[in-house]
């Protein structure tokens, strides 16, 4: 791993970090998440570097994990205490129980036509 640490961009500086704090908190020893963060972030550097990139922020993703703790923690009859514990309205609590219930039963049914 010899980068030279004076010209390394900034950027993925802060991927390796990241990359290492999320590979130490799964229990991976501190020398292999180094490599591996290294790895991937040469990785990125090698197959994006001088392309723009966006990155969202992925609101709508954490909203979907979100949606599924709630349909997972669903027991029938706690709609009030989901909406405390993800600080959201009862009607949101519906329309997404509501939602996830329709998901399941088209995910379970069979298509007549495909």
């Amino acid at each position: 791993m010899s980068e030279n640490k004076n010209r390394y961009p900034e950027i993925l500086k802060d991927l390796k970090e990241s990359v290492v704090k999320s590979l130490i908190a799964q229990g991976v020893e501190l020398s292999v998440a180094n490599q591996s963060a290294h790895v991937a972030a040469e990785s990125i550097r090698k197959d994006w570097g001088g392309i723009l990139v966006y990155i969202c922020k992925g609101s709508g993703y954490d909203l979907s994990l979100r949606d599924e703790k709630i349909w997972s923690e669903f027991t029938g009859h706690n709609h009030q205490e989901l909406c405390k514990k993800y600080d959201i309205t009862i009607q949101r609590v519906y329309k997404i129980i509501a939602v996830k219930r329709q998901q399941d039963l088209m995910d379970r049914q069979n298509d007549l036509f495909g």
